[in-house]
């Protein structure tokens, strides 16, 4: 599992994934900010997006790509115009676009409720 990880927007919302995933007994391992990852320690790897920057895997699990939550809401409320608030939105887009561009195989986008209005429409059969 090692070559697979789960990525969210914030350390909240992946603290709730981990202790899902914990309770469930699947293994999993902490990519923390100003640690290197151990490559040949077990388990789903769990980040932030911020700290997948320069990592690579086989595959990516975004998970919680909803609405208010990527964009982060309090992200852009702390635009004071339209220009910082579009520059905010921005910024959102290529940290989605870091953590989808991390793996080599496969991305997965895992959504519950209204969907990121960053993501493009899929339709469906």
């Amino acid at each position: 599992m090692s070559e697979a990880c789960l990525v969210t927007r914030t350390q909240a919302v992946l603290d709730r994934f981990a202790e899902a995933l914990n309770a469930a007994g699947v293994a999993t391992y902490r990519v923390r900010r100003n640690e290197a990852e151990d490559r040949v320690a077990p388990g789903l790897r769990l980040a932030t997006m911020h700290r997948v920057k320069g990592l690579t895997f086989g595959r990516i699990a975004i998970a919680d790509a909803n609405r208010g939550i990527l964009p982060l809401e309090a992200s852009l409320a702390e635009a004071a115009d339209p220009a910082s608030r579009r520059e905010a939105e921005h910024r959102e887009r290529r940290l989605l676009f870091v953590a989808a561009t991390r793996a080599r195989r496969e991305v997965n986008v895992l959504v519950s409720g209204d969907p990121s209005p960053l993501l493009p429409a899929v339709v469906g059969p």
